[in-house]
Order: C-alpha cells, then sequence, then structure tokens
C-alpha cells in the first residue's frame, strides 16, 4: 500500500513538471505576439482627442483678406511742373551780339518777381545749375526746343543722373534772341503759365543757364530755369518699415500656399486619421502665424501710410 502511494505522488511530480516546463517553452515561443508601445502619433487616436483646426481670422479667402490689407500702402507723391516752351524766335529781330544773358541777372530779376508779390527770394542751388546747364546743352546739341528729348528724357530724368532728389521740381524754358537778362524773365511773366511757375510758393531753390547759339539756322539765345524742393526738406517714412512690410507680405504669400495645400489634404478621402492629425497640427501652426503676422503687417501700414500723409503735408502736395 505504501509502495503505491508513493508511486502515485511520483507520477504526480512528474506531471507537474512536464507541464511546467510546456507552459514556459509556449509563453517564450509566443511572446512576439505581445504589442509594442506605439507612438502617440501613430497611434489611432480616440475621437476626444482630434484637434480642432485653427481657421485664419476671416471669412473671406486668404486671398482676398491679404490683398484688402496690404495693397493701401501710400505711395509719396512728387511733382513736376512744364508749361508749354516759351518760343520766341521766329517773332524776334535780329540778334544783338552786344549783348549778353547771365544766370546771376536771370535770378535776380526772378527774384524781384517773387519779392513784389509778397514771396521769399529763391536760393540758387548748384544741382539745379547743373541740371539747367545739362538740359541746355543737349537741345542745341540736338536741336530741339521741348522739355523733353528725343529719346523722352526730360528735366526730372535729369535730376536723377545728378542725384537730386525733390518733393517738386519746375522748368521753364525761352528761346528767342533777348537782349538782357529782364527781357528774358519779362517774357516768362507774360505767360500766365511761366508766370505761376516763377510765383509758386511750393518752391525753395533755382537753377539757371543762359547760352547764345545757332538753333534751326539763326543765332538765339536760349535760358533754362529750373525750380526745385528738396526731399530733405520733409521727414522722410521710414525705408526699413516700407522693406519690412514687403517682406512681411512675401511671408504671407508663402503661408497662404501651405495652408491652401494642407487644407486640401485634411478635407481628402484618401487621408487617414493619423495623416490628418498630423496636417491639422501643421494647419494650425501656419495659420497662427498668418493671423499673427496679418496683424502685425496691418499695424505697419498704418504707421506707414501715417508717415507718407505728414511728408505730403510737409511738401504741400
Amino acid at each position: 500500500m505504501l509502495r503505491y502511494i508513493w508511486f502515485s505522488l511520483g507520477l504526480t511530480l512528474i506531471a507537474i513538471i512536464v507541464l511546467g516546463t510546456y507552459s514556459y517553452r509556449t509563453l517564450v515561443d509566443t511572446r512576439t505576439d505581445i504589442a509594442e508601445p506605439k507612438n502617440f502619433l501613430e497611434s489611432v487616436l480616440p475621437e476626444d482627442r482630434e484637434l480642432e483646426v485653427v481657421r485664419p481670422e476671416a471669412s473671406v479667402s486668404l486671398s482676398q483678406l491679404k490683398n484688402n490689407i496690404l495693397t493701401p500702402l501710400s505711395e509719396l507723391k512728387s511733382l513736376i511742373i512744364t508749361p508749354p516752351p516759351l518760343n520766341l524766335l521766329s517773332a524776334a529781330g535780329v540778334l544783338d551780339s552786344t549783348f549778353t544773358l547771365s544766370r546771376a541777372g536771370v535770378i535776380a530779376w526772378t527774384n524781384v518777381a517773387r519779392i513784389d508779390k509778397n514771396l521769399p527770394p529763391l536760393q540758387e542751388n548748384s544741382k539745379l545749375n547743373e541740371i539747367a546747364r545739362l538740359r541746355l546743352e543737349d537741345m542745341f546739341n540736338k536741336q530741339y526746343f521741348a522739355h523733353a528729348s528725343p529719346s523722352g528724357l526730360g528735366v526730372s530724368d535729369v535730376a536723377g543722373q545728378i542725384d537730386y532728389k525733390f518733393i517738386v521740381i519746375g522748368e521753364n524754358l525761352a528761346l528767342g534772341t533777348f537782349n538782357n537778362d529782364q527781357a528774358v524773365v519779362k517774357a516768362w511773366l507774360d505767360s500766365p503759365a511761366h508766370q505761376a511757375n516763377i510765383e509758386a510758393k511750393r518752391y525753395t531753390d533755382i537753377g539757371v543757364a543762359v547760352q547764345e547759339g545757332v538753333f534751326e539756322g539763326r543765332r538765339a539765345r536760349l535760358a533754362v530755369q529750373v525750380f526745385g524742393t528738396p526731399f530733405d526738406l520733409c521727414p522722410e517714412p521710414n525705408q526699413a518699415l516700407k522693406a519690412q512690410i514687403f517682406k512681411n507680405k512675401a511671408r504671407l504669400d508663402s503661408l497662404e500656399r501651405q495652408l491652401t495645400d494642407l487644407k486640401l489634404i485634411v478635407e481628402g478621402e484618401t487621408v487617414t486619421v493619423v495623416e490628418e492629425f498630423k496636417q491639422i497640427r501643421q494647419f494650425n501652426t501656419y495659420a497662427s502665424e498668418f493671423n499673427n503676422l496679418l496683424q502685425i503687417t496691418q499695424a505697419s501700414i498704418v504707421e506707414y501710410n501715417n508717415q507718407v500723409v505728414s511728408f505730403n503735408r510737409c511738401a504741400g502736395l
């Protein structure tokens, strides 16, 4: 009986050992089926974790919103005043070579006319003298009498060539056989348009050139008055601010393209939930930058436009 009991216990122990070994091996062989933790972005998101899309702050399209903000940049005003050239050569007599014209005399008689109208005298300006000289020589050399050369260049173009920045610039031309400086100025004063140029309050400076030469086969005297008000008379709007505005516009253009592309992806039928989540996060980042940059650019444009208004008011334009 005792031997039977011991035999039964031995069989039971062997069964336990065999069963334990089998279970361990089964666990080892199947351990690769245990799911590894996934990155959150790669896992399927519960509905309560979906992101809300940040919309650009407008009910209009991005392009329309951007254009509504960025187009009203005010421009600095400038004036170019050129009354029709005063050609008195055909009605003039023969030129008397005993008389000459002078720059100083023409400027002096011009200021006499201004003072008679209770206007401040104009200051002689070396750059305006140079502009007048270049214009006069060009007309004699190319045999034309006009505010624009045969190639289309005028007083403002010559001003740019010698780096004279102006708020307003004007030119009076006279061709004839004038016997003295006063006669030239009187001829201009007898012409309402030229008189208005001489007596304009907007000018501060003057330059003059006079010369005798041959024009269309006749001896003649040509006189050029150039009036101007320099650009630095008034505070110039901040050009760095203007450059930043256009830099912002370029960035807004780029953001608009990226937002449009992402919107198409998110709304596509083939996009997976994981991909949609990634694209929405990127969309929200770009949309927030777009909205913030748009507000900054709005404020910059208002600031720049106010500066332009102040400049134009100072210039009397």
